[in-house]
């Protein structure tokens, strides 16, 4: 789930603006992720508590595209869900699924800010219109310089990259 670099997944997790606090089965589960599980490696170990390679096709509705599907598609795997033996297990690894979306299309809001205003991740102005902006969409904390770094290896180095070539071209202006 977790090894997506900032670009190459945009078509799957585009519509994470989409995802809302309701969505989630246990929002306070979410929360304690969103808070606690900081680094990629704990993400990635959550992922490979809750979720089962057998549970893949009872997932697929819930994930991005299959969001956007009629709420009745919805409905009909929702029941699914509640009829099976694991259920409890199976909305976890749901909730974990959309957190990650949330989170990607949070960070890729942030990322491109970072290249804009030459700032680290999670070193946004708090006046920013960016941070004002994610501080409404971090429905989580309500923060927007607070997001765990779930970027994988090659994500940082390309924000790196992107930086310093911003930071170049500014300062031959």
């Amino acid at each position: 789930m977790a090894f997506i670099v900032f670009g190459e997944a945009q078509a799957q997790t585009g519509d994470g603006m989409n995802i809302r606090r309701a969505d989630f089965y246990d929002f306070e589960f979410v929360r304690n992720i969103w808070t606690n599980e900081r680094s990629l490696a704990q993400y990635n170990a959550l992922d490979q508590k809750y979720c089962r390679p057998e549970y893949k096709e009872l997932r697929r509705p819930f994930s991005l595209p299959g969001m956007n599907r009629r709420a009745a598609e919805i409905h009909k795997a929702k029941e699914v869900v509640e009829a099976h033996p694991q259920s409890q297990q199976i909305k976890k690894c749901i909730d974990v699924d959309l957190i990650y979306y949330k989170w990607f299309w949070l960070a890729q809001t942030e990322f491109n800010a970072i290249i804009h205003h030459r700032s680290a991740f999670n070193e946004l102005d708090e006046r920013s219109k960016t941070c004002i902006f994610l501080k409404g969409e971090n429905f989580f904390t309500g923060q927007c310089n607070d997001l765990p770094d779930w970027r994988t290896q090659k994500a940082i180095e390309s924000e790196k990259r992107a930086l310093s070539i911003y930071t170049k071209r500014s300062a031959g202006k």
